[in-house]
């Protein structure tokens, strides 16, 4: 795919963050395809077309199950944060990552509300954990609190004292 090529082209060839191809572009099960490189990868699918990811962001989107997990292909490319975060945008939700607190998915009603919020330079800061189970529905933790969705998509937060 063209698009693979010009989206490792753009980020400097293998001088660039993702280093040198390590596979031939390789067709994805659900449609797509990508190009493994030293330190990343790049996914294109006809919905989103191409986009690079690298490091933590790359690790937590592949734990997840790539394309085939709830977050689907990236819809965007790798940002770059202040203070060494990053962050990608996938069609099921996004992942955002510091030094500080390792890489995390956000998705649904919680993502949104931690958008509504200031994203990372807002009072909840960056997330610290992965959705999980608690009593009454499903919880992300942050540097500055929590947020809980619960079956009707009601989302709720609370803020530790200090962040």
């Amino acid at each position: 795919v063209a698009g693979i090529l010009e989206t490792w082209i753009r980020q400097g060839y293998e001088t660039g963050p993702l280093g040198y191809p390590v596979s031939n572009e390789t067709p994805t099960p659900t449609g797509g395809s990508y190009n493994a490189f030293q330190h990343g990868a790049v996914y294109w699918s006809p919905a989103t077309g191409a986009h690079w990811l690298t490091g933590p962001v790359f690790d937590a989107w592949a734990a997840q199950g790539r394309e085939g997990g709830p977050l689907g292909y990236p819809a965007g490319d790798l940002g770059r944060l202040p203070g060494g975060g990053s962050f990608a945008w996938f069609q099921g939700g996004a992942v955002y990552a510091s030094p500080a607190t390792g890489a995390h998915v956000l998705s649904g009603p919680i993502l949104h509300a931690w958008i509504a919020q200031g994203f990372e330079t807002g009072p909840l800061g960056y997330p610290t954990s992965d959705p999980h189970p608690v009593p009454g529905g499903t919880a992300v933790d942050f540097q500055g609190g929590t947020l809980t969705v619960d079956a009707t998509g009601t989302v709720t937060s609370s803020r530790s004292v200090t962040r």
